[in-house]
């Protein structure tokens, strides 16, 4: 182990999950789809207890900038984005629901206005339906519902007055 201890504490774990996220951004196609695999391993760890590693691991997934421009990117997009929502969708609890309301941000980040259309559309959809149906117990999901609507969105969008309607 590189840290000279037999553990790593949660806290240089959750930094190492951070500056994953920061190489991928400006990596090639392998070299993201290399850190996306990683980081979905630690979000998929059952037995992690660390709330910080979490978020961390979602922050990091949301800053790999794979893009629609080539068919191996645009697959990992999506990979990045369905891991996402799944994991936003997840039946967890209370505290946990804390660590899923970072998700729709970083879903947001990582699509913006401009992303694929149909990857726009579909995820603004998303979260106008998880407003419109109000089943989950966490504000905070909603909330963070609310602002990844505000980044997918624009005036010109065909639903927007559904948007307006939902937000209001």
């Amino acid at each position: 182990v590189l840290t000279g201890r037999s553990e790593v504490d949660y806290r240089t774990r959750s930094f190492a999950a951070y500056g994953l996220g920061l190489i991928g951004w400006s990596a090639g196609t392998a070299v993201k789809t290399r850190c996306f695999k990683i980081l979905a391993e630690v979000l998929g760890d059952q037995d992690l207890v660390s709330r910080d590693l979490r978020v961390a691991a979602i922050e990091a997934i949301g800053t790999l900038a794979p893009t629609a421009d080539a068919p191996a990117e645009r697959l990992l997009l999506e990979q990045c984005l369905q891991l996402l929502a799944r994991y936003y969708h997840e039946p967890l609890g209370p505290g946990d629901q804390l660590i899923q309301a970072h998700a729709p941000s970083a879903i947001a980040r990582r699509l913006g206005r401009n992303g694929p259309a149909s990857l726009v559309n579909y995820y603004r959809g998303m979260f106008l339906n998880e407003l419109r149906n109000g089943t989950r117990e966490s504000h905070d999901l909603y909330r963070s519902a609310v602002l990844a609507l505000g980044q997918l969105s624009t005036p010109e969008d065909a639903d927007q007055a559904e948007c307006r309607e939902v937000l209001l």
